[in-house]
């Protein structure tokens, strides 16, 4: 067993018959009280089991190829798109990088290891 939560209510309820269950002495005989008492738990069990196959979804399947890439492949990926960009900016009349009219460029970067 991990844990759980414990829950206790106390309640109490009068029930009376109007006006007569007013009275001092004699209401006591219209009058009926009830105090309940109620304990709820509620536990946590975990079993252990070993798994051999393991079933991925299509979406973590492509998440897993992603990450599983030659990290080669990203870094000369990295590398054209850095070639274009200095192409790009060494053409005549090309605006400054960061400037108004300049053109925004997408850069590859190699996953976090």
């Amino acid at each position: 067993m991990i844990g759980g939560l414990r829950r206790k209510n106390d309640n109490f309820t009068v029930t009376k018959f109007p006006i007569l269950g007013d009275i001092p002495v004699m209401g006591a005989l219209f009058r009926h009280r009830l105090e309940t008492l109620a304990n709820t738990d509620l536990l946590v069990f975990v079993t252990p089991r070993i798994v051999e196959d393991i079933v991925f979804t299509p979406k973590e399947k492509d998440r897993l190829e992603l990450f599983q890439e030659d990290p080669e492949d990203w870094a000369s990926q990295f590398d054209v798109m850095k070639n274009r960009k200095k192409k790009i900016s060494k053409e005549p009349g090309s605006a400054e990088p960061g400037a108004a009219n300049s053109r925004d460029y997408f850069y590859l970067r190699p996953p976090p290891f």
